[in-house]
């Protein structure tokens, strides 16, 4: 568990339909301290992407790939079923793909996160879960670090693969009880109140508990904490949660520098 003084604040990123990155989006690449890049199939686009890479190349952040199912109507956020077979190949594209996009950008790609139904497939299905730690071994001359749940399946494929994990905790997303996430579109499923999502984040990063929706405590062990990209107010979430890290005298640093 992580009780250091240091943790990382990642965003996912490079969601949205634009050419280039938005003032706030911007912004938000100096805020957080890694961003999980869409690799352009559940969102984005290559001019997109490109603009977001040469901004992180003069900026200390770390850039992550963030590759999906081949579902853009739903966002990604739906289990298509899809053999596990099929899935290396899939996320192993986007992720090449996206390392030479950065190339050419001056900066390269340090990790992978799994997006939306892909991270909850891989945090309980172990043959995908091998299938995605296949792609951090196999796409580069340097293996992949996996940014996802802590002790899930994909957290035990990892140790046997020899892949570098880093568990992260969902600062906007509900928990249960017993630390798995409350369903999207279930009560309690998205925390909007940047305040709370701000404690969470101390209590993460000092190892103590955080209320979950059955009312009872919950660790979430994390060496990252995350907040979605796609919310209405994320800037606003990672400035509150810069100032009450900053506070408690925790410093944000990337995992994967």
């Amino acid at each position: 568990m992580n009780t250091a003084a240091t943790i990382d604040l990642n965003v996912d990123f490079g969601e949205s339909d634009n050419g280039s990155p938005s003032p706030d989006e911007l912004a938000v690449l100096g805020t957080a301290s890694s961003i999980n890049l869409s690799c352009g199939v559940h969102a984005g686009n290559i001019p997109l992407l490109r603009a977001i890479l040469r901004a992180a190349a003069a900026l200390p952040v770390a850039v992550g790939a963030h590759p999906s199912y081949d579902d853009r109507p739903h966002f990604g956020r739906r289990e298509t079923g899809l053999p596990a077979a099929a899935i290396e190949p899939l996320v192993a594209a986007q992720v090449l793909g996206l390392m030479a996009l950065a190339l050419e950008s001056g900066t390269r790609i340090r990790y992978i996160k799994a997006h939306g139904a892909l991270y909850h497939r891989t945090a309980h299905d172990a043959e995908a879960a091998a299938a995605l730690c296949r792609v951090a071994r196999g796409t580069g001359p340097r293996v992949l670090p996996i940014l996802g749940p802590a002790g899930s399946v994909l957290e035990k494929a990892a140790k046997r693969a020899r892949v570098k994990f880093f568990r992260e905790g969902l600062l906007d997303r509900g928990y249960r009880a017993d630390g798995t996430l409350v369903p999207r579109g279930e009560p309690g499923d998205l925390i909007k109140d940047s305040a709370v999502i701000a404690s969470r984040a101390v209590a993460i990063a000092r190892g103590e508990p955080v209320a979950s929706v059955d009312g009872a405590a919950v660790k979430i062990a994390a060496e990252s904490v995350c907040v979605h990209g796609d919310s209405e107010r994320a800037l606003a979430h990672l400035q509150s949660v810069r100032e009450a890290l900053r506070a408690a005298g925790i410093t944000v640093l990337p995992f994967a520098p």
